[in-house]
């Protein structure tokens, strides 16, 4: 499907799959592939699809583009954008390979509702225009009340918004972060029946999660727990580390 946008610029739906349980990685990869024109300038993702599951396969996506961008100059190099989420995959820049990576803290990161976070390549920021003042970017602010053009190129700064940041949020997703950074440090593996054994010794119930990946489970529903009963599965799991 094809609709106009607002600059001219026509905006493609493309259908990566006919059904969930027969989907393949290939499958996914070639229908991209095949609906990449010479005009096309953009691809933006889901990572994560929330009414089947599905997770892309952003590797072999991010390679089918270098292979597209290849016979392309700077200007006309086909950019990446995912809409992702922090703190439940072990995975860099690098592996995602896009060029835009925009995610909500407040799930995994256990940061404030309502703040988010946006990164790009520098060169991505490059091609990319402003429309709103920045407060945090003078040349921006200056070039908007002067009436004239913006000097050198675009940064992450000059794409930030205007009016009133909300520093509270901001204090707070700092905090989120180097809470996941310590906790990645001192993470420790066990195998999940270890973990369910190690807390039924102890009179404390969990299960394992029936995934392809397996994971200890135990609930901490408050209206189905006493306090102290919360207390002490946490004693005992922070135990393990």
């Amino acid at each position: 499907m094809i609709a106009p946008s607002c600059s001219g610029a026509e905006v493609r739906r493309v259908s990566l799959l006919d059904r969930i349980e027969a989907v393949t990685e290939q499958q996914i990869v070639d229908r991209i592939t095949r609906a990449v024109t010479p005009q096309a300038r953009m691809l933006a993702f889901t990572w994560v699809h929330s009414s089947t599951g599905l997770k892309l396969p952003m590797a072999a996506i991010a390679e089918a583009v270098r292979e597209v961008n290849r016979d392309r100059g700077e200007s006309d190099r086909l950019l990446v954008g995912l809409d992702g989420g922090f703190g439940m995959q072990d995975v860099t820049d690098d592996d995602l390979g896009c060029d835009f990576f925009m995610a909500g803290c407040h799930k995994w990161m256990f940061g404030p509702r309502g703040i988010g976070i946006g990164r790009a390549r520098p060169e991505a920021w490059a091609r990319l225009r402003p429309m709103i003042p920045s407060l945090v970017e003078d040349a921006r602010w200056n070039a908007w009340i002067a009436d004239s053009e913006l000097p050198g190129p675009t940064t992450a700064a000059r794409m930030t918004l205007g009016d009133f940041n909300a520093l509270e949020h901001q204090w707070a997703l700092s905090e989120a972060f180097a809470y996941h950074r310590e906790i990645k440090r001192r993470r420790r593996r066990h195998a999940p029946s270890a973990v369910v054994g190690h807390l039924a010794e102890r009179n404390l119930v969990a299960t394992i999660t029936p995934y392809a990946v397996p994971h200890a489970r135990t609930p901490g529903a408050l209206r189905l727990h006493y306090g102290e009963e919360i207390d002490a599965a946490l004693r005992e799991i922070r135990a393990l580390a």
